[in-house]
C-alpha cells in the first residue's frame, strides 16, 4: 500500500474512533439520547442545501465564491441547526442535549469529509495512471493537472495527515459551542444567541482561510487551536449557567 494511502486510512480510522468514543462518553456521562445525536446529523444534512448555491456561484461568479462560501457556512449550518431544534428536536433544551446534538453534527461532518478524502486518495494512487491515459488524448490539460495532483499527494508528508485529523478538534468544539448557543436562542426566545452562533461560525472559518493563505497551514491550525480554547471556555461557562444542570440555581426558587 502506498504510504499516503496508509496515512489516509489511519487518519480516517482515528476520526471514526474519536467520534464513536466521544458519543459513547457523552451518552454514559450525561445519559444523552441517541435522538439528540441523530438530530445533529439531520441538521448537518440539511445544511448541505448550500452546495447548489456554491456550485452556481463558482460557475457564474467565481470571484465571489470564497466570500459566499464563508458567509453561507454560518448562515446555512446555524440556520439548519435552529430549524431542527425549533421544529423537530424539541427535547434539545439544556446543556447536555445541546452538546450531544453538536457531537452528532460535527461527528458526521468529520466522518464524511475524511471518507471522501480517503476514497479520493485511493482512486488517485491506485488508478491514477489509468485515469491519465484515458483523458490524455481528449483533455491533455486535465491530464497534466491530474498528474500534478498525484505527484503532490505522493509527496505529502505524514505530519500533514496528522494535522488534518487534529483540525477536526477545533471544528467539533465549534459545532458543540454553536449548538449550545442555538439551543439558548430556541429555548430562551433570544435571537442574540443565534446571531452569535452565526458570527462565530463565519469568524472561525474566515480565520482558518485567511491565516492559511497568508502564513500557511501550520499557522492556520495554530490559530484554530487558540480559537478552540475560546470555544471550550464558552461551552463550560454555559454549563454553569444552565438551570437544568445539577447544582445550578433553580429559577422558580429565586423568583
Amino acid at each position: 500500500m502506498p504510504t499516503p494511502l496508509f496515512a489516509a486510512s489511519a487518519q480516517f480510522a482515528i476520526i471514526v474512533a474519536s467520534v464513536v468514543i466521544l458519543t459513547f462518553v457523552l451518552r454514559r456521562r450525561y445519559s444523552a439520547r441517541w435522538s439528540w445525536w441523530a438530530a445533529g446529523v439531520l441538521a448537518f444534512v440539511a445544511s448541505l442545501l448550500r452546495l447548489p448555491l456554491l456550485a452556481a456561484v463558482n460557475a457564474y461568479a467565481p470571484g465571489l465564491a470564497l466570500a459566499v462560501a464563508l458567509l453561507s457556512s454560518g448562515l446555512f449550518e446555524e440556520g439548519a441547526r435552529f430549524l431542527v431544534m425549533h421544529r423537530l428536536a424539541r427535547s434539545v433544551r439544556d446543556w447536555p442535549s445541546a452538546v450531544m446534538f453538536g457531537a452528532g453534527h460535527g461527528g458526521v461532518e468529520a466522518i464524511l469529509i475524511f471518507s471522501f478524502a480517503l476514497i479520493n486518495t485511493a482512486v488517485l494512487l491506485l488508478n491514477g495512471d489509468a485515469l491519465i491515459a484515458q483523458i490524455q488524448t481528449t483533455a491533455p490539460a486535465q491530464a497534466e493537472a491530474l498528474r500534478t495532483q498525484i505527484a503532490l499527494l505522493n509527496n505529502t508528508p505524514l505530519w500533514q495527515f496528522a494535522l488534518g485529523a487534529w483540525e477536526r478538534v477545533p471544528a467539533l468544539l465549534l459545532h458543540i459551542t454553536a449548538s449550545i448557543l442555538v439551543m439558548r436562542a430556541v429555548r430562551d426566545h433570544d435571537a442574540r444567541f443565534l446571531f452569535a452562533a452565526i458570527a462565530l461560525h463565519i469568524a472561525l472559518n474566515t480565520l482558518a482561510v485567511l491565516t492559511q493563505q497568508q502564513f500557511g497551514v501550520i499557522a492556520a491550525e495554530a490559530a484554530l487551536t487558540i480559537a478552540a480554547l475560546g470555544c471550550a471556555w464558552i461551552i463550560f461557562s454555559q454549563r454553569r449557567r444552565d438551570p437544568a444542570e445539577p447544582g445550578a440555581a433553580d429559577p422558580a426558587a429565586t423568583a
